[in-house]
């Protein structure tokens, strides 16, 4: 099939001459409608997945429990990821976007006219979350794959720094108003208020414009069966790319990682401290995770991208080998905000990255895959993290443990170190990651193509 090819926003800005005023974001009137309608979104999901986790967790005091949620959000992106890969290429994104928003919305919906008659338990939370997390991984990989139809090139890093502020401006304020709304007004009107933020997102999309680029406006019967080839359409994508393969490969044993300290963390701070301490923390690691938003936009710009992405992971291991040894809550604060610094950093970094070294019209596909291994990865992560926990780490720090006398003398024992040694060997594993990639040249040779990006233009 052909091919049809227009012109874009972002094709014509790349097209003028670059100076300071055409650089701005604001000659990109349609990306800034949509950022800040999925911002509201954001702030709607974000407030009600903190207020559900705790909720839950108060509910069942059991991190199988807790773990058990987080699996029934993540497996529909395991099984509609390469499939909401291929659509998000084949297909106008804005549309995607539109209807996944919608029916976040109704899903939604019934999780509120439960809450409101009194009927919401941890059952029906589990049976909706793969709806909600379906619609919501769709969502996702189309509004990540929008941005380079939207914004030039050279505003890749300082548009994916936008997206990645917004979600750390709202980490920064939703727990303290999640903890104090669920203890005020219920959980039935924090669903509600996210349901008006979908609504809100859904308008702006509405009144946005969203050009086709390196899509067909009309797929053929065999592009459409084509559409549920996994090998393809989203791996044959990665195989022909050694460096994106490679990239891919490494976002995703840090997203196991990253997945198995975030489990863990609040059932690990929730043992030993209030969820008004726990609120507080959050919250100072949503305004590191803004502050380093808003670096990652000019750091992302820069040529040596991948000496960023190298020591952001790096820190963040760190962080957690401390996290993890300590007890005192000041000491934990103080590693949690500089964990949430650097992580939109490497995250940011990363995702520019992905869409410098790879063409428009098969990001889709690329992000699809980011996501699917992602997903993957934080899927052994919310298996293993809690099971081994909850049965084998914990009750063997506790004193008296199987290894709390080997241990204990260096992390301390009693309720929570079986999950604060999770955190210490996570962050060794990172080290590992981050010394074999680099013994191979994986770093030396993204870093090479990175350089030849640069010198092309």
């Amino acid at each position: 099939m052909e091919i049809k090819q227009t012109a874009t926003q972002a094709e014509l800005l790349d097209a003028q001459p670059t100076n300071e005023s055409v650089d701005e974001l604001k000659q990109c009137p349609d990306f800034l409608r949509i950022w800040k309608g999925q911002a509201i979104s954001v702030f709607g999901s974000q407030m009600v997945a903190f207020a559900f986790s705790i909720w839950v967790y108060q509910q069942t005091q059991s991190l199988l429990q807790f773990g058990g949620i987080i699996v029934a959000q993540l497996l529909p992106t395991l099984f509609l990821a390469p499939v909401a890969g291929v659509l998000c290429d084949r297909f106008s994104r804005r549309n995607i976007m539109m209807g996944c928003q919608f029916a976040l919305t109704l899903a939604s919906a019934v999780l509120c006219v439960l809450a409101f008659r009194d009927e919401l338990n941890v059952t029906a939370i589990m049976m909706m979350s793969p709806i909600i997390s379906s619609f919501g991984s769709v969502h996702q990989i189309a509004y990540t794959a929008s941005i380079s139809q939207l914004v030039p090139k050279n505003l890749y890093g300082k548009a994916n720094g936008y997206v990645q502020s917004s979600i750390h401006f709202s980490a920064v304020i939703i727990p303290l108003i999640a903890v104090g709304l669920l203890e005020t007004i219920g959980i039935a009107l924090i669903i509600l208020a996210s349901i008006a933020t979908y609504l809100f997102s859904t308008l702006t999309l509405v009144f946005s414009r969203l050009p086709y680029r390196g899509e067909s406006t009309q797929a053929s019967t065999s592009e459409k069966a084509a559409i549920f080839n996994l090998r393809s359409e989203v791996l044959g994508v990665l195989f022909k790319d050694k460096n994106v393969l490679i990239l891919i490969t490494f976002l995703s044993l840090i997203s196991f990682l990253n997945g198995v300290v975030m489990v863990l963390f609040r059932p690990m701070i929730l043992t030993t401290m209030s969820s008004i301490a726990l609120g507080w923390i959050v919250t100072l690691a949503g305004f590191a995770g803004l502050m380093g938003a808003l670096i990652a936009g000019k750091l992302a710009a820069r040529e040596n991208r991948i000496q960023v992405l190298f020591v952001a992971t790096l820190t963040s291991g760190i962080t957690m080998v401390l996290c993890g040894a300590l007890t005192n809550a000041w000491g934990i604060a103080i590693l949690v905000f500089i964990y949430s610094l650097f992580a939109p950093i490497g995250t940011v970094v990363a995702q520019t990255i992905l869409q410098t070294i790879t063409a428009p019209e098969v990001q889709g596909r690329v992000f699809a895959a980011r996501a699917f291994f992602a997903t993957v990865a934080m899927l052994f992560a919310v298996t293993l993290a809690p099971v081994g926990a909850e049965l084998f780490l914990e009750p063997s720090m506790m004193p008296g443990g199987m290894l709390a006398n080997l241990l204990g003398g260096v992390i301390g024992t009693g309720p929570g170190r079986g999950m604060g040694l999770v955190f210490v060997l996570c962050g060794l594993a990172m080290f590992s990651i981050i010394a074999i990639l680099s013994a191979m040249g994986a770093f030396r040779r993204l870093q090479s193509q990175m350089s030849q990006h640069f010198e092309n233009k």
